[in-house]
Parts: C-alpha cells; sequence; structure tokens
C-alpha cells in the first residue's frame, strides 16, 4: 500500500501534483534526501530537516502523510539531522511529542501582508471503511504561539460529486500546525470514536492566554441521541483529554474563553461554566430550544446569541439581561443567519457581526453588517461591511490585541464567489472598516448564490460557518472551498 506525500521544495507551488513515494525506510530515505537537495540547490536550509517558515528555504509540506506532519524532525542518532533531537512519536510519525517546544526550532516565520497560499487540509481517515469521507466543511480554528489547530466535519454521502446521502456519515478530525500555519499534519481523529464518538458534528475549536486548547463536538448515535463532548489539550494540539463526555446538548454549541483560563459554553441545552481543568462551575439547563451562534466572555459575565437575541449570563439560573436583539423594526423582513460573531466593546456594549437574508421571488438577498449594542441600547446601530448590493454571507470574526476586529466572509455577486477579508480601522468600531480584499478568489460558486443554512435547503456545502484567528501579528483564516463539490477546508495566513 502506498501513502502520498505532498512534498513543497523552495520556490515550487504547494497546489502541483502530489509526489506518490513508497512508505517505509527506503521512502523515507528517498524524501528526506530529495528535500535535503532541494534546499542545497536554493542556497541550503542550515542542514536542518526543514524549517516550515512559510517561503524561506526548507519549506515542505507533508499533507496526506498517515501520521507525519507538517515538521518532520529526525529522531536522536540520524547522524546530527535533526537539530535539535527529539524523540519522535511511537506509531513511527515524525511529528514529535515534545513536553515544550522552547528548545525546538520551528523556523522564523516570513511576515508578508499577502496571504499565504492555501493548505489544502487532508480528509479524515474513515472509521467505517464503506463510508469513506469526501466532503469536508464547518470549520473552526484557533491559534497561540505558532501552533494553530483547526478542527472540521469530514462528511460521506452518496459520491463525491453530491450532497445526497443515502447513508449520511460525519466524523470530525483534527489537523494541527507547529510552524506558524505554513504546514499541517494529517487529519487525525482526537480520541472520539475510541470514546464510542463514532459520528461527530459542530466542532468548535479555541485557545486561552497561556496556549490551552479547547475542542468541543456534538456525537451522534444511530438513534438521533446526541451528546456534547469537551476536550483540552495542554500539549499545542498533540494529545487530547476529553474533560466532559456526556454534556445534554441537542445541537449547535459554541465556545468562549474566560479571561481566567476557564471555559464558557452555550448550547440548545444550557449554558455552561467551566475552570481552567474543564469541571463544570456552573450550568443553567432548559429545554433544548436554542442554537447558540456566538459567545465572549467579560467582566461582566459570559454573552451568548441565542437565536435572534444577545443576552448576558453570570452563572445564575436564569439569564442576567439582554445585551442586544437580532430583530425588530430595524430587520423588518430580514433574517440574521446563523454566524454571528460577537465581542465587547470598549464601552460596556457588545458588537455583533452577521449577515442578513431575505428571499425573494429570483434568489436571496444577503449582506453583511455590524451592529453596535450600547449599554442600555438593545436596538443598537448598524454599519455595512460588505458592498452593497453585492450578496455577501458568513462572516467570522477575531479580535486583535488592539481591539481592531478582523472579519471573513463570502461574496457571490460575480462569475465566481470569493472569500474576503476586511480590518477595522480602530478599536473604535464607529469608524467602518478598510478595504475589503479577496482571499480565495474561487471560494463558492457566484452568480448571486447564498447558502442557506437550514437542514431543508437544496445545497448546503458549507454548511453553518468558517472562522478566524489572531495570533499576535498574524491571521489565521480557515474556510469551505466548494466552487464545486467536493468541498474542502482551505487555511491559509497573512500579517497585518
Amino acid at each position: 500500500m502506498r501513502k502520498q506525500l505532498l512534498i513543497r521544495a523552495p520556490g515550487v507551488s504547494p497546489f502541483r501534483e502530489p509526489v506518490v513515494a513508497p512508505w517505509g525506510i527506503l521512502g523515507r530515505v528517498m524524501v528526506r534526501m530529495a528535500f535535503v537537495l532541494a534546499c542545497a540547490a536554493a542556497s541550503g536550509c542550515g542542514g536542518r530537516a526543514l524549517r516550515g517558515d512559510g517561503g524561506a528555504p526548507g519549506d515542505v509540506l507533508l499533507a496526506a502523510d498517515g501520521g507525519d506532519g507538517a515538521r518532520d524532525v529526525a529522531p536522536t542518532g540520524d547522524g546530527g539531522d535533526a537539530t535539535p533531537d527529539v524523540t519522535t512519536k511511537a506509531d513511527g510519525g515524525a511529528n514529535p511529542d515534545v513536553s515544550s517546544w522552547d528548545g525546538v526550532d520551528r523556523g522564523t516565520p516570513v511576515s508578508s501582508p499577502e496571504p499565504a497560499p492555501p493548505v489544502v487540509l487532508t480528509l479524515l481517515p474513515p472509521s467505517d471503511p464503506l463510508r469513506p469521507f469526501q466532503h469536508a466543511a464547518e470549520v473552526s480554528i484557533a491559534a497561540h504561539d505558532g501552533h494553530v489547530v483547526v478542527a472540521a466535519i469530514n462528511i460521506h454521502t452518496d459520491g463525491p460529486e453530491t450532497l445526497a446521502a443515502a447513508s449520511l456519515m460525519r466524523g470530525v478530525g483534527i489537523a494541527v500546525s507547529h510552524d506558524f500555519g505554513a504546514t499541517f499534519a494529517a487529519t487525525e481523529d482526537p480520541g472520539l470514536v475510541a470514546a464510542g464518538a463514532t459520528e461527530t458534528s459542530d466542532p468548535v475549536v479555541r485557545v486561552t492566554a497561556s496556549g490551552t486548547f479547547w475542542f468541543s463536538t456534538i456525537a451522534v448515535n444511530r438513534s438521533f441521541d446526541t451528546r456534547g463532548l469537551l476536550l483540552r489539550s495542554t500539549t499545542e494540539g498533540q494529545t487530547w483529554d476529553i474533560v466532559q463526555g456526556g454534556l445534554p446538548i441537542a445541537d449547535k454549541e459554541w465556545l468562549a474563553v474566560a479571561p481566567d483560563g476557564g471555559l464558557a459554553m452555550g448550547a440548545s441545552g444550557g449554558l455552561w461554566r467551566f475552570d481552567a481543568a474543564g469541571a463544570v462551575r456552573a450550568s443553567y439547563l432548559r429545554d433544548p430550544d436554542w442554537p447558540v451562534m456566538g459567545a465572549y466572555v467579560d467582566e461582566r459575565g459570559a454573552h451568548f446569541v441565542l437565536e435572534r437575541a444577545v443576552v448576558a449570563w453570570t452563572g445564575e439560573q436564569a439569564l442576567a439581561a439582554l445585551d442586544g436583539r437580532l430583530i425588530g423594526d430595524s430587520f423588518q423582513d430580514w433574517t440574521p443567519g446563523w454566524s454571528v460573531p460577537i465581542g465587547p466593546t470598549g464601552d460596556g456594549g457588545t458588537w455583533a457581526i452577521y449577515d442578513r437574508q431575505r428571499p425573494t421571488a429570483q434568489t436571496r438577498e444577503a449582506v453583511v453588517e455590524l451592529r453596535l449594542f450600547g449599554p442600555g441600547d438593545t436596538a443598537g446601530q448598524a454599519f455595512p461591511i460588505s458592498a452593497p448590493g453585492v450578496p455577501a454571507f458568513m462572516p467570522a470574526a477575531a479580535v486583535d490585541s488592539e481591539g481592531r476586529v478582523h472579519v471573513v466572509w463570502y461574496e457571490s455577486g460575480g462569475v465566481e464567489g470569493v472569500l474576503k477579508y476586511a480590518r477595522s480601522v480602530d478599536r473604535d468600531l464607529r469608524l467602518g472598516f478598510g478595504a475589503a480584499r479577496v482571499i480565495d478568489a474561487d471560494a463558492c460558486p457566484g452568480l448571486g448564490w447564498v447558502a442557506e443554512y437550514t437542514s431543508g435547503a437544496p445545497d448546503r456545502r458549507l454548511r453553518e460557518y468558517i472562522d478566524i484567528a489572531i495570533d499576535g501579528r498574524r491571521v489565521h483564516a480557515a474556510w469551505t472551498h466548494a466552487p464545486t463539490l467536493p468541498s474542502r477546508i482551505y487555511t491559509s495566513h497573512w500579517d497585518f
């Protein structure tokens, strides 16, 4: 059996046809020799196995390699090839198990405002060989100190060119980068199947200021009973511990990290606060009638988007306050979508970014906008983000250390649908956003196509959300690339 290695030597596009190499000792030696020669031809890479620095000599993409991750570090006793020597995984993979990355050379990221060529994440190996995954969508991303974790749903349908599924199968997988997003390991199961969660959906991943990664998903059994799982990683995504395995969640959950290292979760089924170890500190359980579409935590408490409102919760058996409404006279017959990132404003209010959709006789209209809710102002004030008259939908947003908001979203006004990005000009969001730029010029169907979120929609190739994360001065985005089927997860980064 042969496995593919996607190899990007210096100056070579990552979108070239993959090099297929036989796996095993000979294959590994051939790959390493080929790369060393490529490094030497491009002025050398200092004798290191690879740098993974996003463009400098020594950049290699090892993607669908069956366990060898984004960084190929040789084990001790390799004749001095690895710097430093670290112990590799017991499964023969080359993504090192290390308790600390302080002494590991992860390369020097090349700073550039231009988006890096996107990395196409591999599909998750199926738990059922009769139902292999053909599509991937609904992606979440988090990044800290050069470590990047991406989680997405992998989907089995009746074929790679259709979303019809007589025997639907979904499985959440995680792909990790330890070199600032330059390369990613193959998508893996973080331990869900071993825990009895053979079918999973709705992934969310977040990271604390200290570098603890949190990951949540919903397990579905054959009777369509569901339960929520919460996992925690203190090893930069190398290993995961299930800290909650039976949360009463019926549908869409969302996460937000707290300043103390803990976590807030909201879902159809309830609200939770967890401490830094994942133990429940407070919960508010109720009938599963509210999908949660966004969340953040500040000194006032945890804040969630529950259906058509932004609410605050302080851990009691009731909601504390209404921050703002996403319905009312200002919306008329426009309906907000299911992707609603929220965050705090400097004056004690809340911002929300969403798409508003309105069906027409021929198509659907959609715009992306920001709404600011000041203290006591539940109606809020709207500010446009997308261009007028251009169908725009499915926004994701994140805040940098200076308080500026970064947003990505889809637009479909042209022949090809695109993924766009913009950043607020200041932490005072009333000043608006800078000029938008295209990140993916062929991200989704064009000619006015608009993603619909409901389960009965005829085309859910993008499903419900994409994501964006900030790590220092670097923006990481992850999205579903699906101008045609099959759909795939793309990720890229750029600096500001």
